[in-house]
C-alpha cells in the first residue's frame, strides 16, 4: 500500500459508523475517489474545517489501486468556499458541477476536468446572482466538452449542411447536435433559432453571454444532453433544483 498525495475537491460526505465518514473527492491525479476518514465526525464536532461541500485541498492517502475505499491520512485545506452557501442559487449551481463530476468513473484521472471544476466553483462563489445561470451553463458545457462530448452546432448531424442564415433548426439530443429544417422531421429535441444557436455555441466554449435568453430552456437542454450522453439516462437532479429556484419571470 502506497502513501500518495493529490489535490482534490470534496463533493459528498456520508456518515460511517459512529465517528467516521466516507468522503467522495474528485482529484487531479486519481479521478473520482471514495475515501474513509476515520474519526472525521469527532473532528467536526470540535469545529475542524474542511468537510464542507466543495472544499478543496491536498489529500494524503493510504492508496491501493483497485480498492473501492481508500484511507485518508490527512487533508490540507486550501479553499473552503463558504461563499457558495451564501445563497441557494450559488449552492445549487455548484451542485450541478459537482454532480457531473460524480458521474465520472472511479480512478479515471482528467487533470483538465479537475482544473475546470475548481475554476467553475471559484467563479460561482463570487458571480453576481443574476449571472449565476449563464455562469453555470458555461461551466457545465465546458466540462462536458472536456469529457469529449462537444455538440455539433455548425452543421446538420444528418446531412452535414451548415444552417442557412436565419434558419431555425432542431437540437437532436440523441445525435448530439443540430438537425437542419430538411432533416428535422424525425428529430427529437427543442427548436433553436439563430440567436439561441449562437448563445449555445458561446456556452459550449465556456463563455457566458451578457444577456442570455431562455435560461430555463438552456438548462433543460443541457440536462437532457448530459443525461443521454453521460448519465446513462439519469438526469442531473441539481439542474432541476436550480430551475425550481428561478422566478417565474426569469428569461
Amino acid at each position: 500500500m502506497a502513501v500518495v498525495s493529490t489535490p482534490g475537491v470534496l463533493l459528498r460526505a456520508y456518515p460511517f459508523r459512529d465517528t467516521s465518514q466516507v468522503l467522495r473527492f474528485y482529484t487531479r491525479d486519481l479521478g473520482l475517489l471514495s475515501v474513509l476518514a476515520k474519526g472525521r465526525r469527532r473532528l467536526e464536532a470540535k469545529g475542524a474545517a474542511g468537510s464542507s461541500p466543495f472544499a478543496e485541498g491536498v489529500l494524503v492517502l493510504s492508496f491501493r489501486r483497485g480498492r473501492e475505499l481508500q484511507t485518508l491520512r490527512d487533508f490540507a485545506l486550501e479553499r473552503a468556499r463558504f461563499g457558495l452557501g451564501s445563497h441557494p442559487l450559488r449552492l445549487s449551481g455548484a451542485s450541478v458541477l459537482g454532480e457531473l463530476a460524480l458521474h465520472q468513473g472511479e480512478g479515471e484521472a482528467n487533470p483538465l476536468f479537475f482544473r475546470g471544476l475548481s475554476e467553475g466553483l471559484d467563479a460561482l462563489e463570487t458571480v453576481a446572482l443574476d449571472r449565476v445561470v449563464p455562469e453555470v451553463l458555461a461551466r457545465l458545457w465546458s466540462l462536458v466538452r472536456l469529457l469529449g462530448y462537444r455538440p455539433v452546432l455548425d452543421r446538420c448531424v444528418r446531412c452535414g449542411r451548415p444552417p442557412a442564415m436565419g434558419e431555425t433548426v432542431r437540437f437532436d439530443v440523441a445525435e448530439g447536435g443540430i438537425s437542419c429544417h430538411s432533416c428535422s422531421g424525425s428529430a427529437q429535441g427543442p427548436r433553436l433559432g439563430p440567436v439561441a444557436r449562437e448563445q449555445l455555441g458561446a456556452l459550449v466554449e465556456g463563455v457566458a453571454p451578457t444577456a442570455l435568453l431562455g435560461g430555463r430552456a438552456h438548462l433543460r437542454l443541457a440536462g437532457e444532453f448530459v443525461a443521454f450522453h453521460l448519465g446513462g439516462g439519469l438526469p442531473l437532479r441539481s439542474l432541476g433544483v436550480l430551475r425550481g429556484l428561478l422566478p417565474e419571470d426569469h428569461p
